[in-house]
């Protein structure tokens, strides 16, 4: 029995291992064979990344490589991954193309690097359109500058760029000629050679549309044109096209309409065409002047404060019924901000909207103000004052930490900083550091504030000379000055000693004092013969009025032996003071100066001011007093650096109690530091013998028109001035004469070096007398504009 049921249970083994089978060939018969599962585990192990080769590799190391490569040892390679590959490396701008394989679970890629600048020049004709600041700008942003990695798109744009920067500049026809030399070791020599071609001529330049201004008007505003006269146009180059002059001149076009109160102003043609055969260009420019809107009514809107609108009226410079001008909008708007930032609101907002056009061509024009925060001074970070001591700095501020921001106070002090003399650049910076608090960081850069001297030197006024001395204006970083000499020449022989303490107190009251120990031979400076010996000291106490202006008291003792020459004594030219017992001489003076200029070198805005009075007190010999008045301002005339100058000088003195004023006190004029194009000290009246006499009274005046020395890449040392000096001497200020007086006209040029200023200049006499000296051209260390 149990033999059969044991054949029984194989027989059912053997059933379900058939069923089985069948279901097996049922599910899987239509799967090929390749996608078995057993053969797709076998091809995933196959394309498995065991060892990665690169090949090709001469200046960029294998591990930047890897880096871009999408893959690493372990990954799985799929075919479809080596166009992504082969982009990873394209866009590197390393190599200039790759080769991808794989087989035997090894990744190959062979590269072929793009070469390694050595040398990148460029060849022209001249530097005028392309300086050096322009190249070392081009090799920096086109990356051709050597050690770079040299690619054919970046060489192209720097191409490109190079022909703009000449057609801007009006010229066409140009030809660059290229040289790429590439050596065994992978690394390119880069040569451009620019032939410009010519300069693109302008024939003729016309504006249409315009009623309210003349053609004549309007072209006036472009500084380049139709041709002037043959030799005027030859140094003004006037008709040579260039679009950055151009495009200037459009703007200056469009700004001129605007701040008219024509807002609908257009410009609807703007036509510049060359013919290509003969470089002339045509230049026909179609405005559309538009409606002239005057104003309706102004209000006021947005975080007022309560404040009446009088008050922002007052601040804005147009009333109702006035000309909608642009500038004056401006002017009004930077009112009201300069107000609201100088209470605290470093980031206030104001904005103006013009309303719909009404009858007659007025419109409504608000103006909407967003304070924003408040904010106060947290610290004062000043930096780069690498010998001048902090509080130096900080004792010119007229802001303090823990006070609210105020951006006049930050700009009067930042101005203050400058005229102390001691630094060549002063920069300021705000930084938000708080949700109410700013930091003021503020980065001087120090100049030479004094120097020790040893040597021989020439002066226009005093001849050859021996001089050992110390100036120093900014001694030990204190911000006092000192001042010691010994010198001798054929006129002066000195020694003096002075120091100023220009903070003495807490309150910025000042103290000087000095003592002069001087031997003067006037014959040599062109006046008349007499010899002065002069022992003396000077004690002086300064007291600030405001933040720009300053009353400086001095009382100084002298003892003077006077001798006068042959001249002077036989022809009894002053007998009166040549023959006195006249020794002791004790002077009071006061002293008064504004100054609030932008600079102590080379001023572009503000203005200063002298005035002293000195008096000869009764208690000595000599007896008289002296005025001594100064004025110049500065006034930034255009956007290019150019600055109008005017200068006036006016010194009277006298003697009293029947005394004379002594004739070496008098007043001489002409020279380099006075009226240019005449002699030193030879202006006004002469003794008999031709030398001059001097006067009690002194009038002087300049105007001139300063401009930065633009052609020189670094000018901000460089002025050059046009000038017009007059004025004159008159022996008695009682006695005034416009016919004494002198004027002249020239160029100058002006250079602060290490040394100390430089002054050249040419001059020409416009009015003279029969005889005087003209002096055309002088330079001068020691003199500046």
């Amino acid at each position: 029995m149990k033999k059969y049921i044991s054949v029984l249970y194989l027989i059912f083994l053997s059933a379900v291992s058939l069923a089985k089978e069948e279901v097996k060939e049922n599910n899987f018969s239509n799967i090929p064979a390749s996608k078995s599962l057993n053969q797709e585990s076998k091809t995933v192990n196959t394309n498995l990344i065991k060892e990665i080769q690169i090949f090709g590799l001469k200046n960029v190391s294998r591990g930047t490589v890897l880096n871009y490569l999408p893959l690493e040892v372990g990954d799985v390679f799929l075919e479809s991954k080596i166009e992504e590959i082969a982009k990873s490396f394209r866009t590197t701008g390393f190599f200039q193309e790759a080769q991808v394989s794989f087989k035997d679970s090894i990744l190959t890629i062979t590269i072929k690097e793009n070469p390694t600048i050595k040398i990148f020049e460029i060849k022209t004709e001249d530097d005028k359109v392309l300086t050096e600041e322009i190249i070392h700008e081009l090799e920096k942003n086109f990356g051709v500058g050597p050690g770079n990695i040299f690619t054919t798109s970046s060489f192209n744009q720097l191409k490109k760029q190079i022909s703009s920067i000449y057609f801007n500049n009006g010229y066409y026809g140009l030809n660059i000629k290229e040289s790429i030399d590439i050596d065994e070791q992978n690394r390119v020599n880069l040569t451009l050679e620019i032939e410009k071609g010519n300069k693109a001529l302008i024939k003729s330049f016309t504006i249409s549309g315009a009623k309210s201004f003349s053609e004549e008007e309007l072209l006036d505003l472009f500084d380049i044109g139709e041709p002037d006269i043959f030799l005027l146009n030859y140094f003004t180059e006037k008709d040579h096209f260039s679009k950055f002059i151009y495009d200037a001149g459009v703007e200056k076009l469009t700004k001129k309409y605007l701040d008219s109160g024509y807002l609908d102003f257009k410009i609807i043609k703007n036509n510049v065409s060359l013919n290509e055969e003969n470089g002339n260009i045509q230049i026909h420019i179609d405005i559309s002047e538009g409606e002239l809107y005057k104003l309706n009514s102004l209000s006021f809107s947005g975080d007022t404060f309560d404040l009446p609108e009088g008050f922002f009226k007052d601040l804005f410079p147009l009333k109702t019924g006035d000309i909608l001008v642009r500038k004056k909008i401006v002017e009004g708007i930077e009112a009201i901000s300069s107000h609201y930032s100088d209470i605290g609101y470093a980031y206030s907002k104001v904005t103006s909207k013009v309303g719909e056009l009404l009858s007659g061509n007025k419109v409504d024009l608000v103006i909407n103000i967003e304070s924003g925060k408040k904010y106060s001074i947290n610290r004062i970070i000043i930096t780069g004052n690498t010998r001048t001591q902090d509080d130096v700095i900080r004792r010119q501020l007229g802001i303090n930490e823990s006070e609210l921001y105020s951006k006049s106070e930050i700009d009067r002090s930042i101005n203050k900083i400058k005229r102390l003399g001691y630094f060549s650049k002063v920069k300021n910076e705000l930084k938000n550091i708080d949700i109410d608090k700013i930091d003021l960081y503020i980065e001087v850069e120090e100049t030479k504030t004094g120097e020790f001297s040893v040597g021989l030197a020439h002066s226009g006024s005093t001849g050859a000379a021996f001089n050992l001395g110390i100036s120093q204006n900014n001694i030990l970083g204190t911000g006092n000055t000192l001042n010691a000499k010994l010198s001798n020449s054929a006129a002066v022989s000195e020694r003096s000693f002075y120091f100023l303490n220009p903070s003495f107190n807490k309150n910025g009251h000042s103290i000087s004092y000095g003592a002069i120990s001087k031997k003067l031979d006037a014959a040599n400076l062109d006046v008349n013969s007499y010899q002065l010996n002069e022992i003396g000291f000077n004690l002086g106490y300064g007291v600030p009025l405001d933040y720009d202006s300053n009353f400086f008291g001095e009382i100084s003792v002298s003892d003077i032996d006077l001798r006068c020459g042959v001249i002077l004594s036989s022809d009894s030219y002053e007998p009166s003071q040549c023959l006195s017992n006249d020794k002791n001489d004790v002077t009071l003076s006061f002293n008064y100066k504004q100054n609030d200029t932008n600079s102590s070198i080379f001023p572009t805005a503000g203005s200063s001011n002298t005035a002293k009075f000195t008096l000869a007190l009764p208690i000595a010999d000599y007896k008289y007093f002296s005025s001594n008045f100064g004025h110049r301002s500065y006034i930034p005339i255009s956007d290019t650096g150019f600055t109008f100058k005017q200068g006036i000088k006016l010194n009277l003195a006298k003697g009293y109690d029947n005394k004379d004023l002594p004739f070496f006190k008098r007043f001489f004029a002409g020279g380099s530091s006075s009226i240019r194009g005449f002699d030193f000290n030879s202006i006004g009246e002469k003794y008999p013998n031709g030398l001059p006499k001097g006067g009690e009274a002194l009038f002087e005046g300049n105007f001139s028109i300063i401009t930065p020395a633009n052609f020189i890449i670094s000018n901000e040392n460089q002025r050059f001035a046009a000038f017009i000096d007059y004025g004159s001497v008159s022996t008695k200020f009682s006695n005034f004469k416009f016919d004494d007086m002198r004027a002249s006209a020239g160029v100058a040029f002006s250079w602060f070096t290490p040394i100390g200023p430089i002054g050249i200049f040419a001059a020409k006499p416009l009015i003279k007398k029969s005889n005087d000296s003209i002096e055309s051209f002088a330079f001068q260390l020691g003199t500046s504009f």
